[in-house]
C-alpha cells in the first residue's frame, strides 16, 4: 500500500526534526547550537539522591545538608541561598559555595555547572538519575551557573 505525496510529505516534516546532529563530546562555544544525540529513553530518570523529581539539585556540603533546587536553566545564582536538609548551610549563599549535585530530571536532561554567570567556564556535568556526593577539590566553591542540555556525549560525574 502507497502513501499519498501529501501524507508523504507530511510524515516527513514531523520525522525529519528528530534526526541527531554530528556530535563531538565538547562543549559548545558561545553562540553555536548544542549537538546532541537522540535519546532512546522515554520514560522518567531514577531521582537523584535528595532532589525532588523534575530538579536539578546543589548541596551545600553533601547530600544530607542544606540544598537548593533548581527546575531549569538558571543564568546565576545571585541572591539564591540554601535551605532545609540537616540544617548545615541554611541560609549561605549558592554562588560559588557547593560541594555536591544531584540530578532528578524527568524529562532526561543532563545538568551541566558553570564556573561564571551565563553558562560561562564548563566546570562539570551529572546525568539523569546520577548524584555526585562529593565534589573533586578543584570543582567545590566553583558554581555559578546551571544550563539543562539533551543527554550529550560529554562524560558526567559521578559518586
Amino acid at each position: 500500500m502507497k502513501l499519498a505525496p501529501a501524507l508523504l510529505a507530511a510524515a516527513l516534516m514531523i520525522v525529519a526534526p528528530l534526526a541527531a546532529t554530528a556530535d563531538t563530546g565538547q562543549e559548545p562555544k558561545a553562540g553555536e547550537p548544542a549537538k546532541t544525540k537522540v535519546s532512546r529513553s522515554t520514560g522518567p530518570s531514577v531521582a537523584g539522591v535528595n532532589c525532588r523529581n523534575g530538579f536539578h539539585c546543589l548541596f551545600y556540603t553533601d547530600v544530607a545538608s542544606s540544598k537548593f533546587e533548581y527546575f531549569d536553566s538558571v543564568d546565576h545564582f545571585n541572591g539564591n541561598r540554601f535551605s532545609g536538609g540537616n540544617g548545615d548551610g541554611a541560609g549561605e549563599p549558592v554562588d560559588n559555595n557547593s560541594w555536591a549535585a544531584s540530578n532528578s530530571s524527568t524529562g532526561n536532561r543532563e545538568s551541566h555547572w558553570y564556573d561564571g554567570q551565563f553558562h560561562s567556564g564548563f566546570l562539570f556535568c551529572v546525568n539523569p538519575g546520577a548524584t555526585v556526593h562529593e565534589l573533586p577539590d578543584n570543582l567545590k566553591d566553583r558554581v555559578s551557573s546551571l544550563r539543562l542540555r539533551p543527554r550529550t556525549s560529554v562524560r558526567c560525574l559521578s559518586n
